[in-house]
């Protein structure tokens, strides 16, 4: 009987590190930055240059940009807060402007641009922030309207906002970033 449990132990005993050691290579694979041909991006908003900034590394590898002052396709006034969605599409708000943009990569591409000055649905006053969720709504922190903005998309369907000026409940002073998990 003595025998057969510790075998049985010494069994358990194998499975379980097997799984340990196949979990930890898996866990690796995953998270690999350059798995499936992934390289990471590095993208910065160049508030007072007026542009949009990529680079391969830290080192700035690979620096290119996009932008310089104006309203128009490729043009930007102090731009923000940057998300990406799954299909890696760029979304940046363009503060100034009183808009969020889309495009598809750092040349601009399927450039598509979303909003126009002030307080009512489709409007924005110096938006911050910006986030998406896994549905893909994009948020925006529309800090001069002092409210949290939601839509399906970047016809603005769906649109949804909360908040008011103040500091209670439902009030904000100045929403600056956001953030969706």
């Amino acid at each position: 009987m003595v025998k057969k449990n510790g075998i049985r132990f010494l069994i358990l005993i194998l499975l379980a590190l097997a799984f340990f050691v196949l979990g930890i290579q898996i866990g690796r694979a995953r998270y690999i930055p350059h798995y499936h041909g992934y390289q990471p991006k590095i993208l910065v908003s160049d508030f007072w240059n007026h542009r949009l900034v990529r680079m391969d590394n830290i080192e700035g590898k690979g620096f290119v940009s996009l932008g310089d002052a104006g309203r128009g396709i490729g043009q930007f006034n102090g731009p923000r807060a940057i998300a990406v969605d799954s299909k890696g599409r760029i979304y940046l708000v363009d503060s100034g402007n009183d808009r969020i943009i889309r495009m598809n990569n750092i040349q601009g591409d399927g450039w598509k641009s979303y909003g126009h000055p002030g307080g009512g649905i489709g409007e924005f006053n110096d938006p911050r922030g910006i986030a998406l969720d896994a549905k893909g709504r994009i948020y925006i922190a529309d800090f001069g309207n002092n409210r949290i903005v939601r839509i399906d998309n970047m016809n603005g369907r769906n649109w949804v906002s909360f908040g008011v000026h103040g500091s209670g409940l439902g009030e904000f002073a100045g929403p600056i970033s956001i953030a969706v998990h």
